[in-house]
């Protein structure tokens, strides 16, 4: 009975350690640094637990023409306006340990706006 016992409990350890090891990479597409050019509108970014005390802060990112959602480093003041079309090349890199819902960290090199009121 004692095995028994210790088996089961075991197999629980297991599977909790594995369901946090899941939960934590959930929505994250692990990636090596490439560089890409990226379509989409400028946005806050969301966070991860929304239910979880967070601070007010706009982080500002990029929500892709497929819905996912980047950090935008190395950004200049013009793009920290939101609802903004822009099309951004730079060097994509994971970032599992964001606070925000987000595919990946853009080191932005270039970009441009692609919406009508783009600033002269």
């Amino acid at each position: 009975m004692t095995r028994i016992l210790i088996v089961l409990m075991v197999i629980v350890a297991a599977s909790v350690v594995f369901a946090f090891a899941r939960l934590r990479t959930h929505n994250i597409t692990p990636i090596e640094p490439q560089t890409v050019t990226l379509e989409g509108e400028t946005t806050c970014m969301p966070h991860k637990n929304p239910d979880q005390p967070h601070t007010l802060e706009c982080m500002i990112g990029l929500q892709a023409t497929d819905g996912k959602y980047y950090s935008l480093q190395n950004t200049e003041p013009s793009l920290y306006d939101t609802q903004r079309h822009v099309k951004v090349t730079g060097e994509l890199q994971a970032d599992p340990d964001s606070p925000y819902q987000s595919s990946g960290n853009l080191n932005v090199d270039e970009w441009e706006f692609t919406d009508l009121n783009s600033p002269e």
